[in-house]
């Protein structure tokens, strides 16, 4: 293959890739009412009332410029609202006022928004452009006593239509993994609710003691380490009218012994309580997740 073919294929090639790693949208304006510019079409297809905008001033006014279309095509199926926007000048041929009739113009913007989508940010760049055309009006305006009308050809905006391009959307992160789940099939707690609970197994974790009222939990791992969590709920409640069966549930983050987090802990305990005032743990779990 000759080399001139060679670099035009691989020319060809890395516009498509290009194109297909851009995510562009376009749509068309509608006449500006009080504080926005409806959008009437994205994409060819017509935008209902109220749907889409472009907003100089701020959906509601006072505000720097905000965009809002009814289609977001890096996620389809969902509105694409866009609260941080800034424009700047490229050209101006609006026609000005005289007294013959003058060629249609525009004023163009560039437009650039950024929206968070949650898990990164995109930025939207493109540009706006706003028609005019030289329209025949008389028009009256009054300074103290005196009253003045002219009639004469005045720049009247038309409609207008605006493109917006971002790069294609990476990949949402992995879901969490699931909790790892240790099942509780014993132990015991004190007159102060300190509850020293035994796993079914030891493989994760191989003791653990829960203070209710110190709102602390202590685990020892099956590798021997220990993590402490200071929890922000910890609470026991009756799970009957006799006093014999409470619940106990507990959440926190689970600290190494340097401080560092290792995992958030959600406690689930049901006690029994004889006749003695004993509190046994008959059943539980201790969830950790990541």
């Amino acid at each position: 293959m000759k080399p001139a073919i060679t670099c035009l294929l691989l020319l060809l090639f890395a516009a498509t890739v290009g194109q297909a790693q851009t995510i562009t949208t376009q749509f068309t304006l509608g006449i500006a009412t009080a504080n926005c510019i409806p959008v009437t079409e994205q994409d060819g297809v017509p935008v209902g009332a109220g749907a889409g905008a472009v907003c100089p001033q701020g959906f509601f006014g006072g505000g720097s410029m905000q965009v809002k279309l009814p289609n977001d095509p890096a996620f389809p199926g969902q509105p694409l609202t866009m609260y941080i926007c800034s424009t700047s000048f490229i050209s101006n041929t609006i026609p000005p006022v005289s007294s013959t009739q003058q060629a249609s113009g525009s004023y163009v913007q560039a437009l650039s928004c950024l929206t968070n989508y949650g898990y990164y940010t995109a930025q939207w760049d493109g540009t706006l452009t706003y028609n005019y055309d030289s329209v025949l009006q008389r028009r009256c305006s009054s300074s103290g006593r005196a009253h003045y009308c002219r009639t004469a050809y005045y720049p009247v905006m038309s409609g207008g239509s605006g493109i917006l391009s971002t790069p294609q959307p990476p990949p949402p992160p992995p879901p969490p993994p699931p909790p790892t789940v240790v099942n509780i099939s014993g132990g015991s707690c004190d007159g102060s609710f300190v509850c020293t609970l035994i796993p079914a197994t030891t493989d994760v974790l191989t003791s653990a003691v829960l203070d209710v009222y110190g709102s602390t939990l202590t685990v020892t791992n099956a590798d021997g380490s220990v993590s402490t969590s200071p929890l922000d709920l910890a609470q026991v409640y009756a799970l009957d009218d006799d006093g014999e069966t409470y619940g106990v549930t507990a959440s926190g983050t689970l600290y190494n012994a340097n401080g560092g987090i290792t995992a958030g802990v959600v406690v689930a305990l049901v006690l029994s309580k004889d006749e003695a005032g004993n509190v046994t743990v008959a059943s539980g779990t201790v969830a950790r997740t990541k």
